[in-house]
């Protein structure tokens, strides 16, 4: 069932992916939408001014049932708006501003309107997150992405200069700018292709390399609050694409991550390379994104075997980088998204158990990042980034004298 036969109130069941999607997410009160930024609505189910829980778990409800069951918006408001008028849910009323508490404003809680955004945002969020799942599952067969447009009078001048673009799927553009969540009420949708149909359509493949940056922009004209969205730059027109505020972000991508060992080692590669050098670990690396885990490389056969590894993904938590960026102010996002050259092409690999310690000289910088496994003695299942700083020629020599020559696993470094 596609979003536009739900919207059109053709009843189907939908994708187990776009169920889960609404199920797994937790409650967060909040005054205003804005209020919970970005990827947190991929992982949090939240109504602005709803300040009691049991309403938003009420409206929650509601919204898993319609789309397990493929309900119109119609069946969606007869189930809820009644629960919602008998606690109170609902018309508009005088409440304590949350900026100013000085001042009384005026609110809107429950009406046919709200209960239609709240329908369609959701919807929609689930199936794009549905959508972005099906399409990295089977990214081995059709790696790339076209953006398609309805193309009427109701579609934005900026989503029509979208119409047509194909990215590969690991192209950073796909982490902000998505079919269906450009901005409210965005229509679009992604089809996705192979190489044969590619060639068969004789269709240019586009990076968005030197295409993408931010702006910002003013969320709230009460509280003032400043923002970033991302823009992309269309080569063709000059035009700038930006998002709407908080829309900047792949809600398949926030709330659902592929399992990255499934895929060989060139797919798992470009699709992290993508990641990192996207909008998202941009996000994550200031503290933005409270992701637990994030991947930022992938090993080879050659190193997995080095460090008896199982699988060959390798994650940075936040915990972690909120140490090395205390412990290691000198070490930038670009030593971070660098991080896979830096692992193929280390010199030197050191055997430390309960670490693996990989070290390369970096041109004029010497770098030193650890890289800890989860099984005793590897035989992992997990692999984590430990640490990644600026090392010394003493430091490296020190570790040399005191390692067995069997765990030095490859020496070609010279100082």
């Amino acid at each position: 069932m596609t979003r536009a036969e739900v919207f059109n109130n053709a009843l189907a069941m939908p994708p187990e992916e776009a169920i889960d999607y609404i199920k797994r997410k937790g409650y967060k009160i909040t005054f205003d939408w804005h209020d919970m930024w970005q990827q947190a609505h991929a992982r949090a189910f939240t109504v602005a001014k709803v300040a009691r829980m049991d309403v938003l778990q009420d409206i929650h409800n509601a919204m898993t049932d319609a789309v397990q069951q493929g309900q119109s918006f119609s069946t969606f408001r007869n189930n809820i708006e009644p629960t919602l008028k008998s606690k109170g849910w609902w018309g508009k009323e005088q409440v304590t501003d949350p900026i100013n508490p000085d001042k009384q404003i005026t609110i809107q809680k429950g009406s046919p309107f709200r209960l239609k955004t709240i329908y369609r945002q959701n919807v929609t969020s689930a199936y794009v997150a549905s959508d972005w799942a099906e399409a990295v599952d089977n990214i081995n067969a059709r790696p790339y992405g076209m953006w398609v447009c309805v193309n009427d009078s109701h579609t934005r001048p900026s989503h029509k200069i979208l119409d047509g673009k194909v990215f590969r799927l690991d192209d950073p553009f796909w982490q902000s700018h998505v079919p269906g969540h450009l901005g409210w009420g965005c229509r679009c949708t992604m089809r996705t292709l192979s190489a044969a149909d590619i060639k068969k359509m004789g269709i240019t493949v586009e990076s968005s390399k030197g295409k993408m940056s931010t702006k910002e922009v003013t969320l709230s004209p009460r509280g003032g609050k400043v923002e970033e969205v991302s823009v992309y730059t269309d080569p063709v027109s000059g035009k700038k694409v930006a998002t709407d505020p908080g829309f900047s972000y792949n809600p398949g991508v926030a709330a659902w991550q592929p399992d990255i060992d499934n895929y060989n080692y060139k797919v798992a590669r470009d699709y992290v390379l993508g990641m990192v050098t996207g909008p998202q670990f941009g996000r994550f690396f200031a503290g933005q994104d409270k992701a637990q885990l994030i991947p930022v490389c992938v090993a080879n056969e050659k190193l997995k075997t080095a460090l008896g590894a199982k699988n060959q993904t390798v994650y940075l938590s936040s915990e972690t980088l909120s140490v090395h960026k205390e412990k290691h102010p000198e070490i930038t996002i670009k030593d971070y998204q660098s991080l896979q050259d830096f692992i193929e092409k280390s010199p030197l690999i050191v055997k430390q158990y309960p670490y693996k310690a990989v070290i390369i000289k970096n041109g004029d910088r010497l770098l030193s990042a650890v890289i800890k496994t989860d099984g005793e003695h590897g035989n992992s299942e997990k692999m984590f980034l430990k640490t990644l700083h600026l090392a010394r020629p003493r430091d490296i020599q020190h570790i040399l004298m005191t390692t067995p020559k069997e765990d030095i696993i490859k020496n070609e470094w010279k100082e």
